[in-house]
């Protein structure tokens, strides 16, 4: 086999290689990695937000998914808990960890569902929640994710 012929075949091998490696994982979601901590208040396109980590909630649910809720005042904040779902034993949390919003102001909530850090849980029944607080004007829209893209569900009233 002459020079030329084996360095086409290499240059053949590396572009299939590349072809099939960058495509291989068309179909498959990847967790995404964001700047930590993210801040417990701030401005995104001119709507303040707030959160509030650890926001105990009467309504409890057994499966993830998230409530709204608001005062009835004027002004009130528009309050999204988010919740992991009920756990056997302590330990367990749900943290925010990006905000982000688009030129017509829907704001899109990242978050992740935590482990216990340690073995010193007890073993009672918690609902771990979180509270993401949108003050006006509020955002055209909000979709709830966790890191891996998939959305989490309204779980209504």
């Amino acid at each position: 086999m002459s020079k030329k012929s084996v360095i086409s075949v290499v240059l053949l091998v590396i572009l299939v290689f590349c072809l099939t490696g960058c495509t291989n994982n068309a179909g498959q979601q990847t967790a995404v990695t964001y700047q930590q901590p993210f801040p417990e208040k701030g401005t995104i396109n001119g709507i303040e937000y707030k959160i509030t980590p650890d926001a105990g909630y009467f309504r409890k649910s057994k499966t993830a998914g998230y409530y709204i809720d608001t005062l009835e005042e004027e002004n009130a904040p528009y309050m999204f808990f988010i919740t992991s779902g009920e756990k056997k034993t302590t330990g367990y949390g749900v943290k925010v960890v990006n905000i982000e919003a688009d030129a017509q102001n829907n704001m899109i909530v990242t978050v992740e569902f935590t482990s216990p850090a340690d073995k010193n849980v007890r073993k009672e029944k918690e609902n771990p929640c979180t509270c993401v607080s949108f003050m006006p004007p509020y955002p055209s829209d909000v979709t709830i994710q966790l890191t891996n893209g998939d959305l989490l569900k309204y779980l209504g009233d």
